[in-house]
């Protein structure tokens, strides 16, 4: 006969047995979801920063859109085929500050690469003293055209 101390010894045993087969099997079930979690979120990150760079590029597209479309504009105003610096100055001006959220300042050059007016000076007559007829031939745009 097998003593009631064993019994009780043995179902202890079985108890203590169970209970680490369950922590083992609980401790691998929440790493596997915390690895699934870390997963999905990872995915939800990369899609997140995708969505967000394709929309500031078309926000970007859509603004370069629109200083391309000023640029032509004024390049085909009378007053700057003319080179009429007094009447194409408000014309400048205003597609400047069309496009101030991306452009700092829209310069006119002539066809020999002479600054001949800038938005940047547009209230500084300083700065147009300095600046007005300043020889720019030399500058990438010039010397290599595209």
């Amino acid at each position: 006969m097998v003593r009631q101390g064993s019994k009780s010894a043995l179902f202890v045993a079985i108890i203590i047995a169970a209970a680490i087969v369950s922590s083992i099997v609980s401790y691998a079930y929440t790493t596997s979801n915390a690895a699934q979690i870390e997963n999905i979120a990872s995915e939800e990150s990369r899609t997140d920063a995708k969505l967000q760079a394709r929309d500031l590029s078309l926000l970007l597209t859509s603004q370069i859109d629109s200083i391309s479309d000023n640029l032509e504009t004024i390049a085909a105003a009378n007053s700057v085929v003319n080179q009429d610096v007094p009447r194409a100055t408000p014309l400048l001006n205003t597609g400047q500050k069309s496009t101030s959220e991306l452009t700092a300042g829209y310069s006119w050059l002539d066809k020999d690469g002479r600054l001949l007016y800038s938005t940047s000076w547009a209230s500084n007559a300083t700065l147009r003293d300095q600046f007005e007829g300043l020889d720019l031939s030399f500058r990438e745009y010039y010397t290599q055209p595209k």
